[in-house]
């Protein structure tokens, strides 16, 4: 038996052995055996220092050169005169020269960008000291069931942002993504717990699954646009930072169908 399929016949089990625990619970016309609707809490940061997918460690695949740049040939010309018996030879040679100067000493590309996340707004530095600012939206993602595979993307939101680039000495806007992907598969973890403290007590199964630097990564993607400039993709990668799935699915006390029942013999 494959993994996957292990980890779908045991998170399986588990809803069965709930089922089982709560024989009598009440049902609904929405959900089988008085299953509720599940319950999914993500708990997600996206913060940490993105490196560059591109060669060289480059975050923007094609920026341009610091706006002002200018270069400047120059020429030398020597003569050498030579004199025999009867003849003068006159020798010259051009020496040629290129002398550039930078409307910026910071290099056009980057290589680190440091992203800071706060609630829905973000704020990001990269290696040559350029600020952005932007916002994030809210995370999409499929419900777990049993396993998530390597390659899968867990979770993904939108990313906007703009600042004023040193390098190429331009203002950028950019839009993508943010997304948690999976380096390897995550089995998750099931735990089954019962309330019986009030009214409504119930069997609930919760299928947890958590993200670190082993088993998972951030990846920020998406097109930079400069203002008068080049228009480039972007791709950068750092390692997930603790980000967590949690699926709980309860079974609800069937405590009153007696009653109602007695009441309709009466």
């Amino acid at each position: 038996m494959s993994d996957r399929k292990a980890n779908v016949v045991f998170f399986g089990l588990g809803l069965l052995l709930l089922a089982l625990l709560c024989a009598g619970c009440e049902t609904s016309s929405d959900t089988p055996s008085g299953m509720s609707n599940g319950d999914v809490s993500v708990n997600m940061d996206f913060s940490g220092a993105y490196i560059g997918a591109y060669s060289g460690n480059r975050v923007v695949e094609s920026k341009s050169q610091p706006a002002g740049d200018s270069c400047t040939t120059n020429y030398t010309i020597t003569s050498e005169i030579i004199e025999t018996n009867d003849t003068i030879i006159i020798l010259t040679r051009t020496n040629e020269s290129v002398v550039c100067t930078q409307g910026s000493d910071i290099n056009a590309n980057f290589t680190t960008l440091n992203l800071s996340v706060s609630g829905k707004s973000v704020s990001l530095r990269d290696n040559n000291g350029s600020g952005y600012q932007g916002s994030i939206g809210d995370y999409i993602y499929d419900e777990p069931s049993g396993g998530i595979q390597a390659g899968e993307t867990i979770i993904e939101t939108q990313l906007n942002f703009s600042g004023f680039d040193q390098g190429s000495q331009r203002t950028i806007d950019f839009a993508g993504t943010l997304k948690a992907v999976a380096l390897r598969e995550i089995s998750g973890e099931t735990s089954i717990s019962k309330d019986d403290g009030s009214q409504n007590s119930g069997i609930s199964a919760s299928h947890d699954f958590s993200l670190t630097a082993q088993n998972a990564q951030y990846v920020l993607e998406g097109r930079w646009q400069e203002h008068g400039g080049r228009s480039s993709n972007a791709r950068a990668t750092a390692p997930a930072s603790g980000g967590s799935i949690s699926m709980q699915t309860t079974f609800s006390s069937n405590q009153n169908s007696d009653t109602n029942r007695n009441d309709s013999t009466n």
